[in-house]
């Protein structure tokens, strides 16, 4: 039994070619991934099992401008006011 993901299995995951987007891509997904020492992917077929279900339920949300409590208005409308005098 082979312990590792094959290159071409990892493609089918990730649909990503280039190594860094791949591991990228596993993360969100929840899957652990690690990067050889020749720069390929590393995924163990153990670590396919042990994904919690919540990692691949739930995505990180971004974070928005609007997330803040300061405005970006307030300033805009202080710098506007100091150009105007």
């Amino acid at each position: 039994m082979i312990l590792a993901l094959a290159p071409d299995e990892i493609f089918d995951l990730t649909h990503r070619s280039r190594s860094d987007a791949q591991l990228r891509h596993l993360r969100r997904m929840g899957i652990r991934a690690e990067r050889r020492p020749d720069g390929s992917v590393l995924v163990l077929r153990a670590w396919l099992a042990e994904r919690p279900e919540s990692a691949a339920q739930s995505a990180p949300r971004p974070r928005l401008k609007s997330d803040d409590q300061k405005t970006p208005e307030t300033r805009l409308s202080q710098t506007r006011l100091s150009v105007v005098r």
